[in-house]
């Protein structure tokens, strides 16, 4: 190991180190912070709601790990404006690959309280069959401006981006979208963005499933909990609930998509793909076991499965309004039809 290749691993572990224990700190932080909302709820709800919407629309700007330090430093940086809930802001976007100007773009859109580099383990085989790769970090999020956020905002954002890195009259080749960043790249491009087709991985068909999970963990007295979901239909519209229903969204889709999730994700059930796969007409379900929420982003088999959706031709790729599904486990490296 030379002198300069030991420097650099050196720093980079000391910046994993320090976003360890950045992350730590910021656990501690939000543990006590719910629970002074907890008891505050119970003797003034109305300002506990208030508190409590807050945080719903102010994602925790996590560090990266280790393991995506690598792939956001071969990155090219620029910066995107856009028009968000806090006025104008910029988000930070990363490109790797594709020196052809003409080269076919893939946009990668992380979830909530992510970053442009979870999705990092498509970047090099992309990039090896030819294709730029774009992600982005959302309002809120990774190295983007901007402190709260919410769906509408995020599916903005990602037009914003599409406007800022097609060329005129260029579309995507694919938008790969983990959890809820899924239901905002589908609304972005029911909006106009343009794309080929789309990935989804682990993502919501509802905001409901975020409003209770959110609400569970908080614990709040009744009160202050319908205080909450008032400020929210306050903020996105009575009617949020229902108008921004990622299968509502997809049904009014023309192109090709990938619904990628594991049966065993603690977070967001494998119901969900089922419910988007037979509402997007020649939608194709990939379902895996054993992985989770977010290492199915780094699993090989995913990667290797979203890479060949990708790089597969258009006309190929939808098959009526039947979906296709395929499984596999995560201890197995290829698919197999499942109907």
């Amino acid at each position: 190991m030379n002198q300069k290749h030991a420097a650099t691993t050196t720093t980079t572990k000391k910046k994993a180190a320090a976003a360890r224990r950045s992350a730590r700190r910021a656990e501690l932080a939000l543990a006590l912070r719910v629970s002074r909302l907890r008891l505050l709820s119970r003797v003034a709800p109305a300002e506990a709601a208030r508190r409590a919407f807050a945080l719903w629309v102010t994602p925790n700007r996590l560090p990266w790990p280790e393991r995506e330090l690598a792939v956001r430093e071969a990155a090219a940086v620029s910066r995107v404006p856009h028009a968000g809930r806090e006025g104008r802001i910029e988000l930070a976007v990363y490109r790797w690959g594709a020196e052809r100007a003409d080269a076919p773009l893939v946009l990668l859109v992380h979830g909530w309280e992510g970053r442009a580099t979870q999705l990092g383990a498509l970047v090099g085989p992309l990039v090896a069959a030819g294709y730029g790769v774009v992600a982005l970090d959302l309002p809120g999020h990774g190295a983007s401006g901007g402190v709260t956020t919410d769906l509408p905002d995020m599916a903005a954002a990602v037009r914003a981006v599409g406007d800022g890195v097609l060329p005129e009259g260029a579309a995507f080749r694919a938008i790969v979208a983990h959890s809820l960043g899924g239901p905002a790249a589908l609304l972005a491009v029911g909006a106009g963005l343009a794309a080929e087709r789309v990935v989804t991985i682990g993502s919501p068909t509802k905001m409901t499933i975020a409003r209770d999970t959110f609400l569970g963990r908080l614990k709040l007295a009744t009160r202050a909990a319908d205080g909450v979901i008032s400020a929210i239909e306050a903020r996105l519209g009575d009617d949020c609930w229902e108008r921004y229903r990622a299968e509502t969204t997809a049904a009014a889709l023309e192109v090709p998509g990938l619904v990628v999730h594991d049966s065993e994700d603690g977070e967001v059930t494998h119901g969900h793909a089922l419910e988007l796969a037979v509402a997007w007409r020649g939608a194709r379900v990939l379902l895996t076991r054993g992985l989770g929420h977010r290492r199915i982003l780094r699993d090989p088999g995913v990667v290797d499965a979203v890479s060949r959706f990708i790089d597969a031709p258009l006309e190929g790729l939808t098959r009526g309004e039947k979906p296709w599904y395929a499984s596999w486990s995560a201890t197995s490296s290829t698919a197999s039809s499942a109907g």
